[in-house]
């Protein structure tokens, strides 16, 4: 009764009133569109970051995955791992309430995975190219602190550009050409990779 009175007080039906609440979810998608988009989320959310944390695991527990490579892979790992378990669940939040109040956190924490996840990429790539290209060498560049200064490296670009986007200080696209490059590279040297083991 008195939710019928407080929404007649504001010229509002009680259908009315239903739909202004359904409306404040989200207006730009439908009740059922919401729902979708949710089980999706939540089905990326424990898929992904449970199999990120095996990954993190295996290489943490077992000495044999503890090379060069493993290390630049679970720190690939980890920025994905970050992505299902916290950016999702704000995007969710996003779909489901239409607030903005943590779009900065989103936006960091999203463009600080995808920009960590593409570098590592990357960097993944160069050490096989390494590896391939001067495998004598090899041991004495690709060392632990080697990689290790790697790793402080990408992710304090990464760090870097997600607060800059989430501040607006640049655009997007600035953060989009960067990742294209480098996936064109990364392209590139896993051709030349098929190249040279299709001539040996």
């Amino acid at each position: 009764m008195s939710c019928v009175m407080n929404c007649s007080e504001y010229g509002l039906s009680p259908s009315n009133a239903t739909s202004a609440k359904a409306a404040h979810l989200n207006p730009d998608l439908a009740p059922e569109s919401v729902v979708i988009l949710f089980i999706i989320y939540a089905l990326a959310i424990i898929s992904g970051s449970l199999g990120n944390s095996l990954v993190m695991i295996a290489v943490f527990k077992s000495e044999t995955l503890r090379s060069i490579p493993d290390f630049i892979i679970s720190s690939l790992a980890f920025s994905d791992f970050t992505v299902c378990f916290v950016c999702l669940p704000l995007s969710i939040h996003k779909v489901t309430s239409h607030s903005s109040s943590l779009d900065i956190a989103r936006k960091f924490i999203g463009h600080c995975s995808l920009t960590t996840s593409v570098t590592n990429m990357f960097a993944v790539t160069v050490d096989r190219v390494t590896a391939i290209r001067f495998p004598l060498k090899y041991p004495s560049i690709m060392t632990i602190r080697t990689a290790s200064s790697a790793i402080g490296v990408i992710w304090l670009i990464s760090l870097t550009f997600g607060a800059l986007y989430a501040r607006e200080i640049i655009s997007r696209f600035v953060l989009h050409y960067y990742c294209i490059i480098l996936m064109f590279n990364t392209f590139g040297m896993y051709a030349y990779i098929f190249f040279i083991a299709k001539r040996h």
